[in-house]
């Protein structure tokens, strides 16, 4: 029994992965309600190609922002697609480091969407990309903007 016990505990701590991106860590639970693509694969691409981040914002995306500081409620646009320029994301997990403009991330999974946002560190960054399945496939669907 005592040999059991010992060997139980060997194969837990043995089979326990450390795991450091959370993007992975944060969709584990999506994707096993999801069977289309996986957002973190998904995630990779998008920050990195711009031809294929163009593919995948919806055609008429939304951004909301506050016209001013002292704007009560949020404005709205849609966007045109054409318009956008290459969101960058590739240094986000870095950005806690900078001297400047630092910034956490944090992946939220919604019933139908992941909200991937960047809130900053005694700075006004305060931005949301709303991310959904459309046709199997991810999609930036809307900006949210709320930076002072």
């Amino acid at each position: 029994m005592k040999y059991f016990i010992i060997l139980s505990i060997l194969i837990c701590f043995s089979c326990k992965e450390k795991n450091n991106n959370p993007i992975e860590k944060k969709t584990l639970t999506i994707e096993s309600e999801v069977k289309d693509e996986k957002f973190n694969e998904f995630f990779n691409k998008f920050s990195n190609d711009s031809l294929f981040q163009k593919e995948r914002i919806i055609n008429k995306p939304k951004l909301y922002y506050y016209k001013d500081e002292y704007a009560e409620k949020p404005i709205f646009e849609i966007l045109e697609k054409q318009d956008f320029n290459f969101l960058d994301f590739t240094k986000d997990l870095e950005a806690h480091k900078l001297r400047y403009n630092a910034f956490k991330t944090e992946i939220s999974i919604k019933r139908d969407s992941i909200v991937y946002s960047k809130h900053g560190i005694d700075n006004g960054i305060n931005e949301s990309y709303v991310f959904k399945i459309i046709d199997k496939e991810w999609v930036l669907i809307s900006i949210q903007n709320y930076s002072n």
